[in-house]
């Protein structure tokens, strides 16, 4: 079971026409900024840049949005990449009608839950729910909220895969 959840592309279109329109946005404001003087100006074009640099790497790095392995998953993010064994998953929210999903594991020798959340807009419903489908079938005694998560204890691990 190995599986890559990539963008959709209806959301990858929609990141660059949105990348294209600041970058042209940012090159009117510095060359308005730089011809008449408006430092201000400027720098509103050099932020808007920066806004349009982050997009096209969201659209580079993040065409795969999550890996599915037999050992875990990896969600893929702009600047890391977070690799959640299964067994470590405490609780796991993936509503394919919600705005979020949560996934939330627990390292060895953590005292709190860390958290990797992701777009569901981003991720696509169809994508969520294969991940959904992914992590109900790896770990089919999943709560999917933090109070169910403390009710079976630091130390239970019932039902949590080897």
């Amino acid at each position: 079971m190995s599986m890559e959840l990539h963008r959709p592309g209806k959301e990858s279109n929609r990141i660059a026409l949105f990348a294209l329109l600041l970058a042209g946005l940012a090159a009117w404001n510095i060359r308005d900024g730089l011809r008449d003087g408006g430092p201000w100006i400027a720098g509103l074009g050099v932020f808007f840049a920066a806004w349009a640099v982050f997009l096209t790497l969201t659209l580079v790095r993040r065409s795969v949005m999550a890996r599915i392995s037999e050992a875990q998953v990896d969600m893929q993010y702009i600047t890391h990449t977070k690799s959640i064994p299964w067994d470590q998953i405490r609780w796991a929210r993936l509503d394919p009608e919600g705005r979020a999903g949560l996934i939330a594991y627990r390292r060895p020798g953590d005292r709190r839950d860390r958290l990797a959340p992701f777009s569901i807009r981003a991720m696509g419903r169809d994508n969520t729910v294969a991940l959904r489908d992914a992590v109900l079938a790896a770990r089919p005694d999943l709560p999917d909220n933090a109070a169910a998560a403390r009710t079976r204890g630091p130390g239970d691990t019932k039902g949590d895969s080897a």
